[in-house]
């Protein structure tokens, strides 16, 4: 989308961080400085990358259609609710724009 400065920093990080849990000898009987380097930190790293990534409709202008309409539902899922006893019941939350 345009600045790729921190997926080349990410990349070099995870690169650097396999090559160094690789190709050196930590003289470790438990291997865990090899194992975290060379698994776990790129990993870690690689799920950074993949947040921190702006995704294109945060990057695009809102749609005319979600103006024109009033209403604009962002999403929906699971809660609960009373019903006429107080008793909980299972139903479905709601979360929108005006």
């Amino acid at each position: 989308m345009g600045d790729y400065s921190k997926t080349v920093l990410y990349a070099a990080l995870r690169g650097g961080s396999f090559a160094a849990g690789s190709f050196v000898d930590w003289n470790d009987s438990t291997y865990l400085v090899p194992f975290t380097l060379a698994f776990i930190a790129p990993l870690a790293l690689g799920v950074v990358d993949l947040a921190t990534t702006p995704h294109r409709e945060q990057l695009e202008a809102r749609s005319a259609r979600a103006s024109a309409t009033g209403f604009q539902l962002l999403g929906i899922g699971p809660t609960v609710a009373t019903n006429f006893r107080g008793q909980s019941i299972p139903a479905f939350g709601a979360i929108g724009m005006f």
